[in-house]
């Protein structure tokens, strides 16, 4: 084989492997990547900050309301489901956009 079969065969590994590195991500992205039967599951997440979270994770029935920052976890509430789904929901962005603007127009505009 000359120089350029081998450089041909060295691009086509690395395209292959670079596809299965692809694959792999997207598959963890969309959480085809989760294993079944798994104890612990991610309900809800939201960022406080740069590098600070505040997430709820269910385990045996119970949801777990933890603060995550880097190098620490901290457990901040232990909750039964139904607690949190009751809970109301805060209004949606066009539902106050709309509010604002009607309230900026004045009552009868």
């Amino acid at each position: 084989m000359d120089a350029g079969h081998w450089v041909q065969a060295l691009g086509a590994l690395l395209a292959v492997l670079g596809l299965v590195a692809l694959a792999a991500w997207a598959a963890r992205r969309t959480g085809l990547a989760r294993p079944s039967g798994t104890v612990l599951r991610p309900v809800a997440s939201v960022s406080l900050g740069a590098r600070e979270r505040v997430v709820v994770v269910e385990v045996a029935g119970r949801w777990l309301v933890l603060g995550v920052a880097p190098g620490s976890v901290r457990a901040l509430a232990d909750l039964p489901p139904a607690a949190v789904e009751a809970a109301p929901a805060a209004p949606a962005f066009p539902d106050w956009l709309a509010r604002a603007v009607r309230g900026a127009r004045g009552p009868g505009a």
